[in-house]
């Protein structure tokens, strides 16, 4: 273990105290603040470069936070309720199979349901969105086959010294900073590399039999068609977007989603008010912030940790202060 990855722990050890986070829960309250959790993979599989949470890490979280928070999803907003314990929201994106094997059992226990945001292309195709198949590549392949793979953003070097969370994080935030037309001519030069790794296998996600399953339980909502980066597209390119989402609900779910959650985060304000346009209540970025039952533009937290305590201060919002949104 690393001397930065020693003190990083104890910081977040720090972070994670008792009666901080107390102050920080009266806070929220006074504030009139709700903490919404930005989750994907909740797994013991290490096979990817990405790193999932392990389940009793996020058992332990769901019975943290239900302790202190009343857990709900978007739609329990819409009636203006109030709630003796201050509400919060689990959010996943993507659409893992894990949600449906692990997250599921875990929170149908709880009598906790949780909001998932889907991406159709993802569901159709069978496999995750373009970068994660890459982290999966780089959590697998042999470092001599790495060395040889143009991965985004990476030269031979990077590829041999770098381990391997930091490579799949950063050709993984290369990908994404493409429009998706690139992302996948980038994609497409990595095939023939990923088809000579024997055994190689990709996160396995949701497929619609399965998402049918989750959606009868908890909130589906749209995380693009295809999990394109916004900022780097066209008005165009998302008006076409939010239609394909509505069409593809439409036929095979048989609902109009009402929430919106931007790949990455990443949206520019004239592309949060066509979402909201487009008639979707909900409009979910990222930033690291806390947001409001009455808002319509959320903040998420970005979840992801090794211990108890860093869950928690990540839950509410480590060092960042309370509020923003619309």
């Amino acid at each position: 273990m690393t001397a930065r990855t020693v003190a990083k722990r104890l910081a977040w050890h720090l972070l994670g105290r008792p009666s901080r986070l107390a102050r920080r829960i009266e806070g929220l309250r006074a504030a009139g603040q709700m903490p919404i959790l930005n989750l994907h993979r909740v797994s013991d599989d290490r096979s990817s470069s990405y790193g999932a949470i392990a389940p009793d890490l996020f058992a332990g979280l769901v019975d943290w936070m239900q302790e202190r928070f009343t857990l709900v999803t978007f739609r329990d907003l819409a009636d203006g309720r109030t709630w003796a314990k201050p509400p919060a929201i689990l959010s996943f994106d993507d659409g893992y199979r894990d949600f449906l094997e692990t997250v599921d059992p875990i929170l149908s226990a709880r009598g906790v349901a949780a909001n998932l945001n889907i991406v159709p292309r993802v569901v159709d195709s069978g496999r995750p969105p373009l970068n994660v198949q890459i982290q999966d590549f780089i959590g697998q392949a042999p470092r001599s086959l790495l060395a040889e793979t143009p991965l985004p953003g990476t030269d031979a070097a990077f590829r041999t010294r770098s381990d391997r969370g930091t490579l799949g994080l950063r050709a993984s935030a290369v990908l994404k900073s493409m429009p998706f037309a690139e992302q996948e001519r980038a994609f497409a030069a990595l095939v023939p590399f990923m088809d000579s790794l024997g055994g190689f296998r990709t996160t396995p996600v949701l497929d619609l039999a399965s998402l049918r399953v989750v959606a009868e339980r908890h909130e589906i909502g749209a995380h693009s068609h295809d999990h394109a980066t916004m900022t780097v597209e066209t008005a165009a390119y998302l008006a076409d977007d939010l239609d394909r989402c509505r069409r593809w609900f439409a036929d095979h779910l048989a609902f109009a989603p009402q929430v919106y959650a931007f790949p990455n985060g990443a949206a520019h304000p004239a592309q949060i008010d066509a979402v909201a346009g487009a008639g979707y209540r909900h409009v979910l970025l990222v930033g690291e912030r806390t947001s409001a039952p009455g808002n319509r533009v959320h903040g998420r937290i970005t979840m992801h940790g090794n211990a108890p305590r860093e869950l928690a201060a990540r839950a509410l919002g480590g060092r960042q202060s309370f509020g923003q949104g619309t």
